[in-house]
C-alpha cells in the first residue's frame, strides 16, 4: 500500500512506506471511524494526550500525530520480536471511549510506564500470537488480553496493587510477578484452558471477579485467593495457603476426579452450583472434591439443587478426618424437575415435559415437586368458581409467576418466594397469608382483594382493575395504566379505580402510561417522579423531583418543578415553568415552547446529550457539561460554566461569563470548543483549575517537557484577561506548588486556554537556588583565598621592609665610646 490511504471509513498508514525522519500531522475528519497502522517497528512509543494519538519510532525517527473528532477505533499491526511503549494522560472523552486493538504475528513486549493512564473500562485489546511480556508500574491496566497460541504470558507489575480491568483469554501458561512486598493483584475475567498459572514474587493476595478454567492448574500454595465467580472443569484444579470463593460453579462430564478440584488450609465457599452434564448415564458418583483443615466448612456451604436432564440429583456432603478432604456423593433421583405446572381438567399432549393437575390434585403437588433454582409457572388453564389454594410456595423455587386464561381467585397459605412474585389475570383473596415480604411483586391485570402488608423492593402494577392498598414499603413503585394519575398530599396515589399510600415508597414512582392522559401532583412526595409516556401536567403541580424518560410531556401554567431530569420532550411550557431557584439536568431530549421564552434558572446541567431548545432560552447562574457531544448549537449565557473532565463538546456562542472551572486529572480532561466567547463586561474572568483525584501524582520526568493540552478553543475570543488559579489538595496541582499553568495559545484560526508545564516550578526553583547558592560559596571562598593571600603577600612585605631599615639604621650609626 501507499504511505496513506482512505477506504470508506478507515484512513489507514503503512510505517514501511515512511522514509527515516518523516513528521506528519493527520486531522481526521467526522466520517472517519477507523484509523489502521501496519508495520509498527521495534522501539516505537504510542502515547494517548488529549485528542491526540502520537507515533514515535525511536529507531527510525517518525512521528505522526493523529487528531481524532470522533471515537474511533485504531489497529496496530506488530512486527514480530519487538518491544513497545504504551501509555496515556490528560485524556479527552473521545480517546476513553475509542478502542485500541494491537495485532501482535509474534513475540512482543509491552512496557506500560507509570505515567497517567485510563481507570476505565478495558478499551485495549491485545491479540498475540507470540510469547507476550508486560511491564509496567500502574495501578489500573484496562486492557483485555487474549494469547492464540500456547505461549508464555508473563506479567511484572512494580506498583502496590496492580488492576486488570478486562478479560484475560488464553490457552497459555501465565506469569505473575511483583518485587514489592504483601502486593496485590487484582483480575475482572479470567479464562484458561490447558495452562498453569503461576503467581510468583511477593503478590500475596489475588482478587479476581469471575473466573473459568478448563483442565487448568493454579499453583499458588503461599498466596491467598479471594473469586466472586468460579467456574471449573472436572481437570480443573487450584491450590492456594487461603481461598475465598463466592460461587462455585463445577461442570462434570462422568469422569472419573483423582485430585480434589480446590486444596487450601483455609477454605471458604458460600455457594456451589454442581452442573451434572452426562445426563443419560449419569446414576451416582463420589467426588473429592477439596482438600483443607477446615472442617467446619461444610456447616458454611450452601449447594444449589443439582439436576441431570429432568432428574433431581442428591447430594451429600462429609469430611474424612483421615484425608483431611470434603468428600461430595452424588445420587440420581428417580423422580422429575419441572419449570411448569399446569392445572386443568382436561391435559392434552402438548404438556409433555409439564406437571399436570386437576384442581382435587394439587394437594399432591408438595409430594411431586422439590426445590429448583429456575423459576416456576404455574398456568390455571380451566375456569374455576371455587378458589385455586396454594401452600408453602417458597419451597418451590424463589421466582413463581401465577397466571389465568381465565380471571380465577386464589389463596396463597404460608410463605411467598424469596424473591419474585408475578400473578397474571387472578384475584388474590383477603384469607391469602397478609404479610408479602419478598424482592419484586409483579401484579398484572389483578387485584388483591383485602388489606395486606406489603414489603418489597420493586412493585409493579400493570393494568389492574383495582388496588386499594395502605401499608406499602417499596423502593421503587412502578405502575403501568392508560388512565390519569393524581398524587394528593404526598402519601397518596389515585390511578382509575386505584388508590395507595405512597408515603413508603422511598426512591423512585414510575408512570407509565399507555395513549395520553393527566398527571396532577398536589405536593412534593420523597420519592422522584418518573414519566413515561405523553402526559399533561396539570395547573398548579408542584414537583420536587421530576424525571421525564420517554415520550412527550406538556407542562401547564403555575407548574412548580425544583429538580428536572429529562431524557424526553418537554413541550408547551408556561412562562413561570422554571423558577430562578431550580435546577434543571438535561440527559437527553427536546424542549420546545410554540412562542419565545427565556428562563433564569440556577443551574443548567447537559449531560452526554445533543441538547435541542426551540424558542426556549436558558440563562443559568452556573450551566454545567458532562459527556460526548458536539451538537450544542446554542448560546449559553451564564455566571460561570464547569466543563467536567468526562466532558467533549461544543456551543455557538457564550456570553456574559466571569468564571470557567474546569474540573481535570490527568487520566482524563475536559473539552469544549466554543464559536464565539464574550466576557462579561462587568468582571474579569478567572479560570479555575481543579483536580480532586485521590489517584493523581506526578512524577516529573522528561514526558512533561514541553507539555500543552487544550481544555477550550474558539474561534472567536472576545477575552481581554484571564487569572487562573489551580486548585487541588495535591500540592503538585495546588497554587504556588503546581506542576502546571495556563496558557493562552493561538493555533491556526483558533484561540485555545491550555494546560501547560510551568517552567518556574518549586523544583526549578529549588534547582536556581541551589545553584546561586553554590555560586556564592564558591566566590565566597575565592574572596576570601584571595584576601588571605593579599594580607600575607602584605605582612611578608612590611616585615621585609622593616629588616631592611633596621639594617640601614645600624649601618649608619657611629661606633660608641666603649669600642674605643
Amino acid at each position: 500500500m501507499t504511505n496513506e490511504e482512505t477506504v470508506q471509513n478507515t484512513y489507514s498508514v503503512d510505517l514501511d512506506s515512511f522514509s527515516d525522519g518523516t513528521i506528519r500531522i493527520i486531522e481526521l475528519t467526522q466520517d472517519i471511524e477507523t484509523f489502521k497502522v501496519y508495520n509498527i517497528v521495534n522501539d516505537t512509543v504510542i502515547r494517548l494526550e488529549g485528542q491526540d494519538v502520537r507515533i514515535f519510532s525511536r529507531s527510525r525517527s517518525i512521528s505522526i500525530n493523529i487528531h481524532i473528532k470522533r471515537i474511533t477505533t485504531f489497529k496496530f499491526e506488530l512486527k514480530p520480536s519487538i518491544k513497545i511503549e504504551f501509555l496515556g494522560r490528560f485524556m479527552s472523552t473521545l480517546l476513553l471511549k475509542s478502542l485500541f486493538l494491537f495485532n501482535c504475528e509474534g513475540d512482543t513486549i509491552f512496557n506500560i510506564p507509570a505515567t497517567p493512564w485510563m481507570n476505565s473500562t478495558a478499551n485495549v485489546v491485545i491479540d498475540s500470537y507470540g510469547f507476550l511480556t508486560v511491564h509496567t508500574n500502574c495501578s489500573n491496566l484496562p486492557i483485555s488480553i487474549f494469547q492464540m497460541i500456547h505461549k508464555e504470558l508473563n506479567i511484572y507489575f512494580s506498583s502496590r496493587n496492580l488492576n486488570i480491568n478486562g478479560d484475560i483469554d488464553t490457552t497459555a501458561d501465565v506469569n505473575f510477578h511483583c518485587n514489592l512486598p504483601d502486593s496485590k493483584l487484582y483480575i475482572k475475567t479470567v479464562l484458561f484452558y490447558k495452562s498453569f498459572l503461576t503467581i510468583g514474587g511477593n503478590v500475596q493476595n489475588i482478587f479476581i471477579k469471575t473466573y473459568k478454567s478448563g483442565a487448568n492448574l493454579v499453583h499458588a500454595p503461599t498466596k491467598s485467593l479471594k473469586i466472586n465467580k468460579y467456574h471449573i472443569s472436572e481437570r480443573s484444579q487450584l491450590i492456594a495457603h487461603e481461598i475465598n470463593i463466592h460461587e462455585l460453579k463445577i461442570d462434570w462430564y462422568g469422569l472419573n476426579v483423582t485430585h480434589p478440584y480446590l486444596s487450601s488450609d483455609n477454605l471458604h465457599i458460600e455457594t456451589i452450583n454442581f452442573q451434572v452434564q452426562n445426563k443419560d448415564n449419569f446414576s451416582s458418583v463420589y467426588i473429592p472434591l477439596a482438600k483443607t483443615k477446615n472442617e467446619k466448612i461444610i456447616s458454611e456451604i450452601k449447594v444449589q439443587q443439582i439436576t441431570a436432564g429432568y432428574y433431581f440429583v442428591k447430594h451429600q456432603l462429609a469430611y474424612n478426618q483421615s484425608t483431611q478432604t470434603i468428600d461430595m456423593s452424588l445420587e440420581r433421583q428417580n423422580y422429575y424437575y419441572y419449570r411448569k405446572v399446569v392445572i386443568t381438567e382436561n391435559p392434552n399432549p402438548d404438556l409433555t415435559g409439564s406437571c399436570v393437575f386437576s384442581l382435587k390434585e394439587l394437594y399432591k403437588m408438595p409430594d411431586v415437586l422439590s426445590f429448583s433454582d429456575n423459576r416456576l409457572d404455574i398456568e390455571i388453564q380451566d375456569k374455576y368458581s371455587e378458589p385455586v389454594v396454594f401452600e408453602n410456595l417458597s419451597s418451590y423455587s424463589d421466582s413463581i409467576e401465577i397466571s389465568a386464561d381465565h380471571t380465577v381467585n386464589i389463596i396463597i397459605l404460608g410463605e411467598y418466594p424469596k424473591y419474585q412474585i408475578e400473578i397474571k389475570n387472578v384475584n388474590l383473596l383477603s384469607n391469602s397469608t397478609k404479610l408479602i415480604d419478598l424482592s419484586i411483586l409483579i401484579i398484572a391485570h389483578s387485584k388483591l382483594v383485602g388489606n395486606f402488608t406489603i414489603i418489597c423492593d420493586r412493585l409493579k402494577l400493570t393494568f389492574a382493575p383495582e388496588f386499594y392498598q395502605y401499608n406499602v414499603t417499596a423502593k421503587i413503585l412502578d405502575v403501568n395504566y392508560e388512565s390519569d394519575y393524581t398524587i394528593i398530599s404526598k402519601s397518596h396515589l389515585e390511578f382509575l379505580n386505584c388508590f395507595m399510600n405512597i408515603e413508603k415508597i422511598s426512591e423512585i414512582i414510575i408512570l407509565r402510561r399507555k395513549g395520553e392522559g393527566n398527571i396532577t401532583q398536589i405536593d412534593i412526595p420523597t420519592a422522584i417522579i418518573e414519566l413515561n409516556g405523553i402526559n399533561n401536567i396539570q395547573e398548579f403541580s408542584k414537583f420536587k423531583n421530576l424525571n421525564i424518560s420517554n415520550g412527550n410531556t406538556s407542562i401547564s401554567n403555575n407548574v412548580s418543578v425544583s429538580q428536572l431530569y429529562t431524557y424526553g420532550k418537554v413541550l408547551k411550557l408556561s412562562s413561570n415553568t422554571f423558577d430562578e431557584d431550580m435546577n434543571v439536568t438535561i440527559y437527553s431530549g427536546i424542549i420546545e415552547s410554540s412562542v419565545p421564552k427565556t428562563f433564569k434558572i440556577k443551574n443548567l446541567s447537559v449531560v452526554n446529550t445533543d441538547l435541542s431548545l426551540t424558542n426556549v432560552t436558558f440563562v443559568p447562574e452556573n450551566f454545567v457539561i458532562s459527556g460526548s457531544s458536539d451538537n450544542y448549537e446554542h448560546n449559553i449565557s451564564c455566571r460561570s460554566i464547569v466543563i467536567n473532565q468526562d466532558s467533549h463538546a461544543s456551543l455557538n456562542s457564550l456570553n456574559d461569563f466571569c468564571d470557567i472551572i474546569f474540573n481535570y486529572s490527568i487520566y482524563q480532561t475536559g473539552y469544549l470548543f466554543v464559536h464565539n466567547i464574550t466576557q462579561s463586561s462587568e468582571c474579569n474572568v478567572t479560570a479555575h483549575f481543579i483536580n480532586n483525584d485521590i489517584r493523581d501524582q506526578v512524577f516529573y520526568n522528561d514526558v512533561w517537557d514541553n507539555f500543552s493540552i487544550d481544555v477550550l478553543c474558539s474561534d472567536i475570543f472576545n477575552v481581554h484577561y484571564i487569572d487562573a488559579i489551580f486548585s487541588s489538595f495535591h500540592w503538585n496541582f495546588n497554587s504556588s506548588t503546581s506542576y502546571f499553568d495556563m496558557s493562552i495559545q493561538n493555533k491556526s484560526s483558533q484561540t485555545c486556554i491550555s494546560i501547560v508545564r510551568r517552567t518556574d516550578t518549586p523544583e526549578n526553583s529549588d534547582k536556581h537556588s541551589s545553584k546561586n547558592i553554590k555560586n556564592i560559596i564558591i566566590i565566597s571562598v575565592c574572596l576570601f583565598i584571595g584576601l588571605s593571600i593579599i594580607i600575607i603577600f602584605t605582612i611578608i612585605l612590611v616585615l621585609r621592609h622593616r629588616k631592611l631599615h633596621d639594617i640601614e639604621r645600624f649601618m649608619s650609626d657611629t661606633p660608641s665610646a666603649t669600642l674605643l
